[in-house]
């Protein structure tokens, strides 16, 4: 079955949230909601890979974090799109789920939020400016 587009958007959002909740306070309850999610379609194992994901999120460096946390999210966006070109009465089990996330945490596709995540190397700088930026001597 090929996978609508929205889907895979649902997918790699949903992924990205599950990613970034590795390291919060909110891990246990989304840990839940996920596992719920595929024990319904029988896989009853995945909290196993939960945990492992999140615990080598964990030990990672901070200069590690951000890339291995994208590199999960990608990860993860494969498995729920498999999950659901296997089982497609999962799908709206999945939008409940983020939406539920959206609500507890309204910086998730908040508009007018724009997250930025930079890293200089080598002494560089990162400037970020949401309007006007002057560099340089007045």
């Amino acid at each position: 079955m090929d996978i609508p587009i929205d889907v895979m958007a649902l997918c790699a959002g949903a992924a990205k949230i599950l990613a970034d909740r590795m390291l919060g306070d909110l891990w246990d309850a989304t840990r839940q909601r996920f596992n719920d999610l595929f024990s319904k379609a029988g896989q009853d194992r995945i909290g196993d890979r939960l945990d492992r994901d999140q615990a080598a999120l964990s030990s990672a460096s901070e200069d590690q974090r951000l890339e291995f946390s994208e590199r999960l999210a990608a990860s993860w966006t494969t498995r729920l799109q498999d999950l659901i070109d296997d089982h497609p009465g999962v799908l709206s089990e999945l939008q409940l789920i983020v939406e539920e996330m959206k609500d507890e945490d309204p910086r998730i596709d908040a508009p007018g939020t724009t997250v930025v995540n930079q890293k200089a190397s080598h002494k560089g700088r990162n400037i970020y400016s949401g309007r006007d930026t002057n560099i340089g001597r007045r």
